[in-house]
């Protein structure tokens, strides 16, 4: 319609101009220790409507008779503004959600959580299932840095502790990856003590295998209890076995000689996720229906044994042992080595000569 002037008004349009117009109804405080240590803050002015469809919390804050829907004022004690202004940045502009890194979501998860933002706990846990999808890749073959390992544990532990059930298989599965790998391998045990520590609450809930049964896979030492896995000395006691396991690695290769038959000849380390404590004699067998093995077995007096399997892993003939050597990563050469009542009258004069080959010694 058209005004005394003759000019066209629209109150539509007037209507939509002065809500665009209209000022912030709520004021956001976030308190926060600064570069000198001391307590901080910083005031925003913001659309109470806009935070409330983004967070449980302050839509709930701002609903009832409480504080904050009197004042209101949200305060948010121990937020930096660095966090505060990223997370809600994440959230109202699609091109910065896309951009979101997991070191990203590190920094934001707790923030995320506590507050009950709903989209930005989803968008955290999308964010890690995708990272450790793109490492489980690329780990095949090899081993991660120090620093990469750090930001492994700390992701998982966040992952585990917030309940990312998106991200946590895929975590868990990059892990155990890792640790297979590096403890198939010579060299130094990537997971520290503090590392350990961390993880202890996923561990002992069972992330890495089943806590009923204790069934780990061959990721940690056998007969653990739920008393062991919770004890204040566990990680210190994993390293210190993990870093063993690895040792017994350096020696790939073992010479048996002395025995005048088939079972001389040089034996080969099996790298399996169990890492096995064993070593196969390289060569098929000849007569026998098996192989000759070297490895620790609980039916040869607690320790190491030479032997024969059959071809489904099972031994049929234990002929030396060296009773109570389960606890060496690998066969004693020093022995003693005794004979077993299993081997028959042919060896009953023979002692086996064990030697420890290095990478280079294969003949």
């Amino acid at each position: 319609m058209d005004d005394a002037d003759g000019k066209e008004t629209n109150n539509e349009v007037q209507v939509c101009k002065r809500l665009r117009c209209t000022d912030p109804d709520l004021t956001v405080l976030v308190k926060y220790l600064n570069e000198e240590e001391n307590v901080a803050q910083k005031e925003y002015y913001m659309y109470s409507h806009v935070l409330a469809g983004l967070s449980n919390f302050i839509d709930t804050a701002l609903s009832v008779d409480m504080k904050e829907k009197a004042t209101c004022k949200i305060v948010f004690p121990d937020v930096t503004p660095e966090i505060f202004e990223m997370a809600l940045k994440i959230l109202l502009d699609p091109v910065a959600s896309r951009s979101l890194k997991a070191k990203d979501a590190i920094q934001l998860i707790k923030f995320y959580d506590q507050y009950e933002f709903a989209g930005g706990v989803q968008l955290c846990d999308d964010v890690f299932a995708n990272y450790f999808q793109q490492k489980l890749a690329a780990y095949r073959d090899s081993l991660s840095s120090p620093e990469e390992t750090d930001f492994f544990v700390e992701a998982l532990v966040l992952v585990f502790q917030f309940k990312l059930r998106k991200a946590m298989n895929d975590g868990r599965k990059c892990i155990q990856g890792r640790m297979e790998l590096n403890l198939s391998r010579h060299g130094r045990f990537m997971f520290t003590t503090e590392h350990i520590e961390k993880l202890q609450p996923a561990i002992r809930k069972g992330l890495f295998g089943s806590t009923w049964s204790m069934d780990f896979n061959g990721l940690f030492p056998e007969g653990l209890s739920l008393e062991d896995l919770s004890s204040s000395l566990f990680p210190k006691y994993y390293v210190t076995w993990a870093s063993a396991v690895i040792s017994g690695c350096a020696c790939p290769l073992v010479e048996v000689s002395g025995t005048g038959n088939d079972i001389d000849g040089v034996y080969e380390r099996e790298n399996t996720k169990y890492r096995g404590h064993r070593y196969r004699k390289v060569g098929a067998p000849t007569e026998y229906s098996g192989a000759f093995v070297i490895d620790r077995n609980e039916l040869s007096e607690g320790g190491w044994a030479i032997m024969e399997e059959d071809t489904g892993g099972n031994p049929i003939k234990f002929f030396w042992v060296c009773p109570n050597s389960a606890s060496l990563e690998v066969p004693p050469e020093e022995g003693p080595w005794v004979i077993s009542c299993e081997a028959g009258y042919a060896y009953k004069s023979k002692i086996p000569r064990i030697r420890l080959l290095g990478p280079q010694e294969r003949r």
